[in-house]
């Protein structure tokens, strides 16, 4: 990330120059971008611990270990010190149930470990059931659902068990929210010691929408969406894609961070469908001793060839290199060496994009771009770094025109005939904009200037790393981004 003031001219005049590489014993062929098709993510996830088993297998089922095959995995009581969970054989359907037993007399709870439902879309509708019986007839209890945000009420079905047969239980609950989670419970009331509770095959399915939203377009032209990995979202890639995807629709483009080596394909499915934004930073000594050779060839080859691929190597590499961690000449040799290997793949679909701060072609930067560039031959697209006042510990003071914060790299890239991407950017709020209407309305006239200038991808920095909180939570600025995404 930029963490300097980025400010900038009105770019040069000029159309935006097809994507090309010069004639050269490397790089002759010529490379189409696509914008890559975004396709839907569920909204609503079930993420599983590790090592646990879901009820069934399908995209619906959000429970995890509903069947308790993986042992008590995914579960918990509410006081482990009073309350005990204890797989015993003979379940409803295969080989195992859990038991729930108490020290003493009390309400006792079978808990989902993770909120079985963890980022919601309001409408919602899911089927909830759970198979329930006794070794001791006459206990009661309750299987019940809360979404955790505003004042929804509570929805459940209770159950007295009269017999020690097994019992469906059995209701549907609607999301209220969007964004929000749903934390699924097993009560048994008033258990007394030497009572228990069995519990199997607990399910909660998605089932429908009320109101079904239309499927996402394919983007056309430039495409929106966010940085992952270095997200306030936290946990997973897949979680902080949920999360995002949550608040702003289907991702066009998502932004990755790899510190070495970059990431399995395998462990990229979930990114099926978008423009993917992808750095990685091996040493260029070790690059250029052909230390990675075999595992980067390998990866190029493996790319998919159905979505756009943007590469880096190493994003923003100016204060590296001034600290002198390794050289300009260096860099734009492993840069080279790179770009030789990718070739060898032969897909088009995979497009080497090398990532500056937007400080750097500010004149008052004193930098040269082309410090760093390592030659027409080995770069497809460039891709920039800009914030509205990334430096400053106070923050911006004023939304700027986009053109004093975007026009210098539209300008350079025009310059240098390349196409170009914004690879990070953001605001955080003015101090005379608390509610964010401003920064909403600044957020509309940046996409629109972007896709005026024809980038090809934008992603925005939703963080609070760093020296502020960039973050897009309140509501204005969050609706603008995802008029955005939406296209």
């Amino acid at each position: 990330m930029n963490r300097v003031t980025d400010t900038g001219n009105t770019p040069g005049s000029g159309a935006v120059l097809p994507l090309s590489r010069a004639d050269s014993a490397h790089r002759s062929r010529r490379r189409r971008l696509v914008a890559g098709s975004c396709t839907a993510l569920a909204i609503v996830l079930g993420l599983a611990e590790a090592g646990s088993v879901p009820v069934e297998a399908g995209p619906a089922e959000q429970v995890v270990n509903g069947g308790f095959e993986a042992g008590t995995s995914g579960w918990r009581t509410n006081d482990s010190s009073t309350q005990e969970l204890a797989i015993v054989s003979g379940g409803h359907s295969g080989g195992h149930a859990v038991e729930l037993t108490t020290k003493r007399t009390q309400t006792a709870v079978l808990n989902d470990g993770l909120n079985t439902v963890r980022a919601t879309k309001a409408g919602t509708r899911y089927s909830v059931s759970a198979w329930v019986r006794t070794d001791t007839p006459g206990i009661s209890g309750q299987v019940r659902v809360r979404e955790e945000q505003g004042d929804v009420p509570l929805t459940g079905s209770t159950f007295h068990l009269t017999t020690d047969s097994w019992t469906k239980i059995a209701f549907d609950v609607t999301a209220a929210y969007n964004c929000s989670s749903m934390d699924l419970n097993i009560l048994a009331w008033d258990l007394a010691p030497g009572q228990s509770l069995q519990v199997d095959d607990v399910s909660m399915q998605a089932v429908a929408a009320d109101t079904p939203a239309p499927a996402p377009a394919p983007p056309s032209g430039t495409v929106f969406g966010s940085s992952l990995g270095q997200s306030s979202s936290g946990g997973t890639r897949e979680e902080a894609l949920a999360r995002e995807e949550c608040r702003f629709g289907s991702l066009g483009t998502v932004r990755l961070f790899d510190d070495a080596l970059p990431s399995s394909w395998s462990s990229l499915e979930t990114f099926k469908g978008k423009s993917l934004v992808i750095s990685f930073r091996p040493p260029p000594a070790d690059v250029l001793a052909g230390t990675y050779d075999e595992a980067l060839l390998a990866w190029f080859k493996a790319a998919p060839r159905d979505q756009e691929t943007y590469w880096s190597y190493v994003h923003e590499p100016e204060a590296e290199i001034a600290r002198g961690k390794f050289t300009a000449a260096d860099y734009r040799a492993a840069w080279q060496h790179i770009a030789r290997l990718e070739d060898q793949a032969g897909n088009e679909h995979l497009h080497s994009t090398l990532i500056l701060m937007g400080w750097t072609v500010n004149p008052a930067s004193k930098l040269d771009w082309k410090d760093y560039y390592p030659g027409d031959s080995y770069i497809n697209v460039l891709a920039w770094d800009p914030y509205n006042d990334a430096g400053s510990v106070a923050g911006p003071s004023t939304y700027p025109d986009p053109a004093a914060v975007f026009g210098d790299v539209v300008a350079v890239s025009k310059a240098a005939g390349k196409p170009f991407g914004i690879a990070e950017t953001g605001s955080r709020l003015i101090p005379t904009d608390p509610g964010g209407e401003g920064r909403a309305a600044w957020l509309a006239k940046v996409g629109q200037y972007l896709k005026d200038q024809k980038a090809l991808f934008v992603a925005y920095w939703d963080s609070a790393v760093g020296v502020g909180d960039y973050r897009l939570t309140d509501a204005p600025s969050a609706a603008a981004w995802r008029k955005l995404v939406s296209g």
